[in-house]
């Protein structure tokens, strides 16, 4: 490998060595480094939060859910309009939010990527996305998620 999908290996090779080593275990819900590296047990958080009356997102009250590798669910957003990518196990590099029914070129939410998105017309609602989640040797996986506001 070269080039960005060798540097992603690495860095993701070095956090799961990394998290192995200090917490002396295997990561959980995997039975060995290998399977853990190439994505076993990889999730994503999405968090939910509220917004101020000058629309940025509130500290508290904040949701978290859960996008495990190839799951489908679903996430209530009503009450917590802007989301966003939090937290991922340490065996996911780079993460994509893609639209799951493209119609023509396939829509990515950076946004939700980075800051965090407000849902908000003139999104769809509910809002169908696509979590891509790229492992060590340029392996990826997917968790479909509607996310109902």
């Amino acid at each position: 490998m070269n080039g960005t999908a060798n540097s992603a290996s690495k860095k993701i090779a070095r956090a799961v060595f990394e998290e192995a080593l200090t917490s002396g275990n295997l990561p959980a819900n995997s039975n060995n480094l290998a399977d853990h590296l190439k994505g076993n047990g990889a999730s994503v958080e999405i968090i939910s939060s509220k917004l101020s009356p000058k629309r940025r997102p509130v500290q508290g009250g904040k949701v978290a859910y859960i996008a495990l590798r190839g799951s489908t669910g679903s996430h209530a957003t009503a009450t917590t309009p802007h989301v966003k990518i939090g937290n991922k196990t340490s065996n996911v590099g780079e993460v994509q939010v893609l639209e799951v029914h493209p119609v023509g070129k396939q829509r990515r939410y950076r946004d939700m990527e980075r800051r965090g998105l407000i849902l908000e017309a003139p999104l769809e609602n509910p809002l169908d996305i696509v979590i891509v989640m790229q492992h060590y040797g340029d392996i990826s996986s997917q968790a479909e998620v509607q996310l109902n506001w």
